[in-house]
């Protein structure tokens, strides 16, 4: 039988809560119903046994509902990321060669009244567990994604195992504040839930706020976080009086530190629970419910699972909830599974114990020298300082030892202090060379840290310029009148590339599109020569800027012309969703007049309202609103100011005929190309002041 009848059976025609989301509850008898007329409607659409539906829609029981009733005919499912731009759903779905999709283009209101006037399935047809059940496509974090075939029985292997370990009990109250489309809030969270017959309280996404108030509300006995959400809940000014209606707090998709574990023990009475577990092979590893929960440990295995570390320190995995393989790639299955042990890419040490402690991915592996040094053990000594909350270590190509170390931090120490906390508890090849102090990392949509991306930064010569976020947020926040902050940087310590505008979108604006960067960060791996990603590249060759200016600017309205800027549709995509929600947009761009009438024809906009597009916000900590901040028109700045009312809160400018607009914002950045008058002026007037070209 499928999973979808191990729990209906277990349910019984309950009455009692089985979800609630958006005020209303559904009951385990209604979602029962709901899950037969489901399965119905699948039939009438056309799912057949064995073929796949893929599925990227927004939170909702019916995303839930049509899950678990493909399972229970047997067809496959394929949970997709609803933030995935249009290309990377259409290579996800050409590579799995999806047979029926539902993606975010289909109303779920048109959907739910077409399964509510299906009569209920009888569910006779019951698949085989060994068939596969769902298809997930890994997070791509150390390269493309592939798409990870889990059967049947590896969903209800996990299900069982945490089902036990964890003491559930349909008495059981979690509070689901994770992705419904990832392993974490679907396979563990949620399917787990079902299992026990436990009232899961959704929440539309994770806040600080909400899990408190949800945890009062309904009385949580559950919470499942990634430590991001831990993080943030333990620096929390407004948390209840009480947590004694909590049993469990667990995290996972990433290291918890054991400062975190320890601050969130020592202030609210609960030992984090940690777990082990991947895509491929669920859930194996979990410290004890009952017994000693060691810190910066992954725990022990669960009942049926082994678990080996092996020479080389690499993980090795076997047990019944280990994936069937890789869709379509023989070869990666058979080099990550061999008789049936899973190699997992993550090295590890065992304590005395029999926990396990994880030492990083073997793709995070640095070699420096000659010598191995695993980010993991790095940054375990600098999160034991006192002033860092966050840290993660990656590796940056270096011609004379092949890599050398480097580290992002969030917290108030100074580089110069963590160099000198690593070299007294580390030995010199293990010390980071340089040490970034950052206002955040950047993370894919569960909280891992996306180290190839900082890599690529330091290699670039690149810099997320935090200090100016840390500067608008103050100036935004501050009385009107004020004056406008300070400040000028070295060379050596901040260079900003060319895309700023997207770079800034995400690092000023925390719930900015994700699509837009993914845009910039394809672009840099090309070698296209059209955009400005490339052109700060380029230049790293030794052409002068002139030449190669002239180029990319022809290639760029070439490119647009033609269609094959990939940012265009997503740009157009944000543009509409603000259009529709009653915002003016103005578009900037540094392109000169050409280049600006075919953007303008692309995204569907007036030519009057494409002047450029370099900086596209407006201050605040929350919600980008797209700005005229900038014109290369002669005596239009006035009266684009004028139309919108203000002045715009951040721009950036790199020659004389952007001063206008620089003296205009509320903060000012500088782009310097090396005009020394320029450079005394903007001085003079307290604007920032950043490597150019």
């Amino acid at each position: 039988m499928s999973v979808t009848h191990v729990w209906i059976s277990r349910w019984q025609g309950r009455q009692t809560a089985a979800i609630t989301y958006a005020g209303q509850t559904v009951t385990f008898a209604e979602l029962e119903g709901r899950i037969r007329r489901a399965a119905t409607w699948l039939r009438r659409e056309g799912c057949v046994p064995g073929e796949t539906l893929a599925l990227q829609m927004p939170r909702s029981t019916t995303f839930l509902e049509l899950h678990l009733a493909a399972l229970a005919l047997g067809v496959v499912t394929l949970p997709l990321n609803p933030r995935y731009t249009d290309r990377e759903v259409s290579e996800i779905l050409g590579d799995a060669k999806a047979h029926h999709t539902l993606l975010l283009d289909t109303p779920v209101s048109r959907i739910d009244a077409e399964i509510a006037a299906c009569e209920e399935d009888p569910l006779d047809a019951v698949p085989s567990l060994e068939e596969i059940g769902v298809l997930c496509y890994t997070s791509g974090t150390t390269g493309r994604p592939k798409g990870a075939q889990i059967r049947q029985r590896n969903l209800l292997a996990t299900v069982e195992a945490l089902f036990g370990a964890w003491r559930w009990t349909e008495d059981d109250v979690l509070i689901h504040a994770l992705p419904l489309f990832h392993i974490h809030g679907l396979f563990v969270a949620q399917h787990v839930a079902l299992m026990a017959c436990a009232h899961a309280v959704w929440l539309p996404s994770f806040s600080v706020r909400g899990v408190w108030d949800a945890i009062s509300c309904h009385h949580g006995t559950v919470f499942m976080g990634v430590p991001t959400f831990y993080n943030r809940l333990v620096s929390s000014d407004d948390a209840p009086e009480s947590l004694d209606s909590m049993r469990l707090f667990t995290s996972g998709s990433a290291p918890l530190s054991a400062k975190t574990w320890r601050q969130f023990r020592d202030r609210f009475g609960h030992e984090i629970l940690e777990r082990y577990g991947m895509t491929e092979i669920g859930i194996v590893l979990s410290n004890p419910y009952d017994g000693p929960r060691i810190p910066g440990t992954v725990g022990l295995p669960l009942p049926g699972i082994e678990a080996e570390v092996r020479r080389g320190d690499e993980l090795w995995i076997r047990g019944p909830s280990v994936f069937a393989g890789y869709l379509g790639r023989p070869v990666t299955t058979k080099e990550a599974l061999q008789q049936g042990w899973m190699r997992t890419g993550d090295f590890a040490a065992t304590l005395d114990s029999g926990h396990v402690r994880l030492l990083g991915r073997r793709s995070d592996l640095i070699l420096t020298g000659g010598f191995n040094v695993y980010p993991g053990e790095v940054e375990a000594v600098l999160l034991e300082h006192a002033s860092v909350q966050e840290a993660v270590v990656f590796g940056v190509t270096d011609s004379d030892l092949g890599a050398c170390v480097h580290a992002a931090v969030v917290g108030e120490a100074t580089p110069a202090d963590l160099l000198e906390w690593c070299r007294a508890q580390l030995t010199g090849y293990k010390c980071p060379r340089h040490i970034w102090i950052r206002d955040l990392l950047p993370r894919n949509a569960m909280g891992k840290v996306l180290r190839k991306t900082l890599s690529a930064e330091a290699e670039l010569g690149v810099r997320w310029p935090d200090e100016i976020r840390a500067a608008l947020i103050q100036r935004t926040a501050a009385p009107a009148g004020s004056p406008a902050p300070v400040a000028a940087f070295d060379f050596d310590d901040t260079c900003i590339h060319g895309d700023i505008g997207v770079a800034l979108l995400e690092r000023l604006d925390a719930q900015s599109p994700r699509d837009l960067v993914s845009d910039y960060e394809a672009d840099c791996a090309k070698d296209t020569r059209t955009g400005y990603a490339n052109l700060t590249a380029t230049l790293l060759s030794g052409r002068s800027p002139a030449e190669v200016q002239s180029e990319t600017e022809a290639a760029l309205e070439d490119a647009l012309r033609d269609g094959r800027i990939q940012w265009v549709p997503e740009m157009r995509k944000l543009i509409d969703r603000l259009t529709a929600q009653g915002w003016e947009v103005w578009v900037v761009t540094a392109s000169p007049e050409p280049v600006v009438q075919v953007v303008a024809a692309r995204l569907n906009l007036p030519p009057e309202r494409v002047i450029g597009m370099q900086v596209v916000l407006e201050g605040g900590t929350y919600g980008a609103k797209i700005l005229p901040p900038i014109t290369y028109r002669e005596g239009k700045l006035e009266a684009l100011l004028a139309r919108c009312g203000r002045p715009p809160t951040l721009a950036m400018g790199d020659s004389p005929s952007d001063e206008a607009l620089l003296h205009a914002a509320q903060v000012a950045i500088l782009v310097d190309r090396g005009d020394p008058t320029l450079r005394a002026r903007a001085s003079k007037a307290g604007w920032y002041i950043v490597g150019g070209w």
